[in-house]
């Protein structure tokens, strides 16, 4: 092992360490590995801070501007007015429109917004009902799980990108191995309708409790939001545009880069946004750790690393391995850790490990980064495992042991259908 290689291992330690640790950003511990690494003569001082330069570094900023913006139109409110609709309604219809609507939210919010929004909601919810608040409640994190980033909206758009900044120096930029804005939504549906007919089903199984709304501080910024018609009109061709521009990445290249950017300069120009939201947004903690992590992932392949830990685990494996095992062990691997460790953190720590893996047995890199990413989006075992997880125990003070009976299950299922999903459309050899 040469000196560079040692020194850009230990970095890689350190960085995994500190993801699952938690005490420090994301951000911030990406940049402090790539100081270290140009400090220790690894990378160049003039390569430290390219990935700001990054194309898909670039998209996850502007995408995260966008995002902001979509908060600010009457989606959700019109979510609400119809919620308070089915809620004079009783059974399969009311289950089937909190399941619906928070399938519809977390395409244009995410998980996080998403919850506390549905918070709000399932207040209004007779409680001594089957259908009672901290069912629900822990139903609509199950469901958020199933569905997370499927389509291309908002900062759902930058999620693969980010996925591809931990490994894109180690494929050298081929599109064919990086994941595309609908590369998701086309291996996740079918994992996503799995999940989502459990659910339907099998939400009895969820223990009753009694909710504290204050656990995770107040769902709302105690500041009314005002809606206006040109808002609801600039964001949703803001919108469009972006998934137009990113949906043709390959037919149009750079153009697609300017098309988003050129979308929230409308947002600013149109004041939908102000330029110290817009600022706020695109020079986020997620921006930051992209960058670093495009850097990080640079040295980790200029060094020979990614060679010998893919090389290694493929020895594991053992050989000649068939792709659905493959495939099922790091979905499996995924999300035993993902359900002890925050998911993103699992996301940004095994996916240049897997990629490596595939690069070393032959594998199409682009399935595994699938297999990995679809399975850390499962976080819902342990109240670690991921923000709705600890915002779904926290509010419903549930026991993960009592939990248990209908999260195995789900998890199984997501498992297994993620593994022959992924093997369908994207197969690992």
């Amino acid at each position: 092992m040469t000196l560079q290689m040692g020194i850009t291992m230990a970095v890689l330690i350190f960085m995994i360490i500190s993801f699952f640790v938690g005490k420090y950003s994301y951000g911030l511990i990406s940049m402090t590995c790539v100081i270290i690494l140009t400090l220790t003569g690894v990378i160049t001082p003039e390569s430290a801070f390219s990935g700001f330069s990054n194309t898909n570094v670039v998209l996850i900023a502007t995408a995260f501007a966008i995002n902001a913006a979509v908060a600010k139109a009457s989606y959700s409110e019109v979510v609400k007015r119809k919620i308070s609709v089915l809620q004079k309604k009783n059974g399969f219809v009311l289950l089937l429109g909190l399941v619906g609507f928070s399938i519809v939210l977390i395409q244009f919010m995410g998980m996080t917004p998403t919850m506390a929004f549905m918070l709000l909601v399932i207040q209004t919810l007779d409680d001594e009902s089957d259908m009672c608040q901290s069912r629900m409640y822990f139903l609509i994190a199950a469901i958020s799980c199933a569905w997370f980033a499927r389509l291309p909206i908002g900062a759902n758009a930058a999620m693969p990108l980010l996925t591809n900044a931990t490994y894109e120096k180690m494929v050298d930029g081929n599109s064919e191995y990086l994941l595309g804005i609908f590369d998701l939504l086309k291996a996740g549906l079918i994992p996503s309708i799995v999940m989502t007919i459990y659910c339907l089903f099998a939400w009895r199984l969820i223990p009753r409790t009694k909710i504290d709304v204050n656990a995770i501080g107040s769902a709302q910024n105690g500041k009314e939001q005002i809606y206006t018609r040109k808002t609801d009109i600039v964001v949703s061709i803001c919108l469009a545009a972006m998934i137009i521009g990113m949906a043709f990445n390959r037919q149009i290249g750079a153009y697609s880069y300017a098309i988003v950017s050129a979308c929230v300069l409308v947002l600013i120009y149109t004041n939908v946004l102000t330029i110290k939201e817009a600022v706020s947004a695109l020079a986020s903690d997620t921006v930051w750790m992209a960058a670093g992590l495009t850097v990080v992932s640079s040295a980790l392949t200029n060094s020979g690393l990614t060679n010998v830990v893919g090389n290694f685990i493929l020895n594991v494996l053992g050989e000649n391995p068939s792709g659905l095992f493959v495939s099922f062990v790091f979905s499996l691997v995924t999300v035993i850790l993902t359900t002890f460790l925050n998911n993103t953190a699992v996301i940004l720590a095994f996916t240049p490990i897997g990629v490596s893996v595939a690069l070393a047995g032959g594998m199409n890199p682009r399935a595994i980064a699938l297999v990995i990413m679809l399975s850390a989006s499962l976080g819902l075992g342990f109240p670690t495992a991921s923000n709705i997880a600890s915002m779904a125990f926290a509010v419903c003070h549930h026991n993960p042991l009592k939990t248990a009976k209908f999260v195995i299950p789900f998890l199984l299922l997501g498992i297994i259908s993620i593994t022959f999903s992924c093997n369908f459309f994207f197969p690992v050899y």
